[in-house]
């Protein structure tokens, strides 16, 4: 099973989503033999997100909402607000907008419960590109400047590069 997942993240990362897809299909099959929620929860995980990337969102919601009910049963809060950011985002490109905002902030409570700080910037930057959708500018930038803040205390320079952008946007828009 782990084999099969981490030839899976292999191929996902290559973007060859199909192949991943199958290789996270045959884990998830695995797992769900052994009785492993943990890792169970992984696989639906990994196959929401491919499913994602290649656009195929009933399928991803799918499984990550199953995946979010094994997390939280689970008490793995740091994945579950992963989970729910994208499950926020996906709703965000569904125009779910009231759904989307819900579990953008599900996501964002859950990391300030954890202390998730780069978990934080995240939800941050996502609740601002939300806002940035809706055209309030104003929430937006405030938003992006909260996630920049975090961003620059942790130096990851290509989440901060992706906050930047999206400052550029606000200010192009205003």
């Amino acid at each position: 099973g782990i084999c099969l997942n981490n030839k899976g993240v292999s191929n996902y990362l290559r973007g060859r989503f199909k192949e991943a897809i199958v290789l996270y299909q045959e884990a998830l099959a695995t797992y769900r033999i052994l009785g492993n929620d943990t890792l169970t929860s992984q696989s639906l995980t990994n196959l929401g997100l491919t499913f994602k990337g290649l656009g195929i969102y009933d399928k991803s919601l799918e499984y990550l909402y199953e995946s979010a009910q094994m997390l939280e049963r689970l008490g793995l809060k740091k994945e579950l607000s992963a989970n729910w950011d994208g499950i926020g985002n996906i709703h965000r490109e569904l125009s779910n907008s009231d759904l989307s905002l819900k579990y953008l902030k599900m996501s964002l409570d859950i990391r300030r419960q954890i202390d998730y700080e780069a978990g934080i910037g995240q939800s941050l930057h996502n609740i601002g590109i939300w806002h940035l959708k809706e055209m309030d500018l104003e929430l937006a930038m405030d938003f992006f400047t909260k996630s920049l803040r975090i961003k620059e205390r942790l130096s990851n320079k290509k989440t901060l590069s992706n906050t930047l952008s999206k400052i550029g946007q606000v200010f192009y828009e205003q």
